[in-house]
């Protein structure tokens, strides 16, 4: 019998996780802050929960796809007992906010995995989508189904609680700087006589699986259309710096990651942030070295 799933939060992400939960038979129960955002899943079969304790109350497992860790604590605030839930925080966070909430949610009675997920929302639920997971083992036990449902190619990283926020930053920072590197390329070029489409074609296959999104990012460039996307500015912002907090304070040398973070940060207050990557082109053409 399948287990009855909360999902917290519907943005991208988390309409994903519960129109692919709701797919595969689960019994889905969903909430927003914003109610009118769970309409389509509440057509496809889910049940609204108007609260968040009253959504923890009625389910088994918990699924939290929120903006932050703080955000997550404000919302399970009002849940004083987890006993027999397992709660799943797939919010990108540091490795001190996983633990500090596994010991939340262990005082309370409930399981606990922190995880990250390797995938863009059109990608959850396909062969290749992999979730990182990790937590005591009868978290895992108890909700090993749910995951494998999401990504089948998710991996249990153990009880190392830290695993999941420490492997997000090394798998987001190298994506991220990869595109903005195209994107400050195609930049460079503006002006040579070298076209776009040149340049694209020429890059792409380097990069492997990796060369369908230069590919598509350069082509949002010629348009000089931004709109379509998966994952805003505003999200990999948001990622790289929660993702990034976990080394600091600390002895890292974050050089690079602070460069990067500067100009997801520029172009998002420059507007930008609701648009795709490649929107940072007008935030380096906006800013010219001084």
């Amino acid at each position: 019998m399948s287990q009855n799933i909360f999902v917290m939060g519907l943005g991208n992400m988390g309409a994903a996780l519960a129109k692919t939960l709701l797919g595969k038979g689960y019994p889905v129960t969903v909430w927003n802050r914003t109610e009118s955002k769970a309409t389509p899943l509440l057509d496809a079969g889910a049940t609204l929960a108007h609260a968040i304790a009253d959504g923890i109350a009625a389910n088994e497992v918990i699924l939290v796809c929120l903006n932050n860790y703080e955000a997550s604590r404000r919302g399970l605030s009002s849940c004083s007992d987890l006993t027999g839930k397992t709660l799943i925080q797939l919010t990108t966070g540091s490795t001190h906010e996983a633990s500090n909430l596994q010991d939340w949610v262990t005082q309370r009675g409930g399981r606990y995995l922190d995880g990250a997920i390797l995938a863009y929302p059109s990608g959850i639920g396909s062969p290749g989508c992999a979730l990182l997971v990790a937590g005591h083992e009868a978290a895992w036990s108890s909700a090993q189904d749910v995951v494998l449902t999401l990504g089948p190619a998710s991996q249990y990283l153990g009880d190392n609680i830290t695993a999941p926020a420490t492997l997000d930053f090394a798998v987001i920072f190298p994506t991220v700087t990869l595109m903005l590197a195209v994107v400050q390329s195609i930049h460079a070029l503006e002006g040579t006589g070298v076209s776009i489409e040149t340049y694209a074609d020429m890059i792409a296959p380097i990069f492997g699986s990796a060369g369908h999104s230069i590919k598509a990012l350069a082509h949002s460039i010629a348009l000089n259309d931004f709109s379509q996307t998966e994952a805003s500015l505003a999200v990999w912002q948001a990622a790289l710096e929660n993702a990034s907090n976990s080394f600091r304070p600390g002895p890292k040398n974050l050089d690079l990651v602070d460069a990067v973070s500067q100009i997801l940060s520029g172009a998002v207050a420059g507007g930008a942030g609701s648009q795709n990557l490649a929107a940072t082109i007008q935030y380096m053409r906006d800013s010219p070295q001084k």
